[in-house]
């Protein structure tokens, strides 16, 4: 089963992984966009950095985080931005 990362970059000689999710928010159902990274996502997401990783040979002791970006849309003309360094750990 593999999996898909939105944003691969790097900082500072760290690879960054980067998720990210959108909702649009309506009354009562309104809830934070980076609250739909769930256990199970973030399981794929911790498998699919390995596999890149591994894929373009990197060595074992590279430093890499993933990062989630949550976006609320709150209106056509206004959003919320989150962005939560080192989101999903192992």
């Amino acid at each position: 089963m593999g999996g898909e990362i939105d944003i691969v970059a790097s900082k500072d000689g760290e690879i960054v992984f980067l998720e990210v999710k959108a909702l649009k928010g309506v009354g009562r159902d309104y809830f934070l966009a980076e609250e739909s990274v769930r256990s199970q996502k973030k399981r794929i997401l911790i498998r699919t950095a390995k596999i890149y990783l591994s894929e373009k040979k990197y060595p074992p002791e590279q430093v890499w985080r993933i990062d989630v970006v949550g976006i609320n849309f709150n209106s056509e003309k206004s959003c919320r931005l989150r962005h939560i360094k080192t989101a999903v750990t192992e």
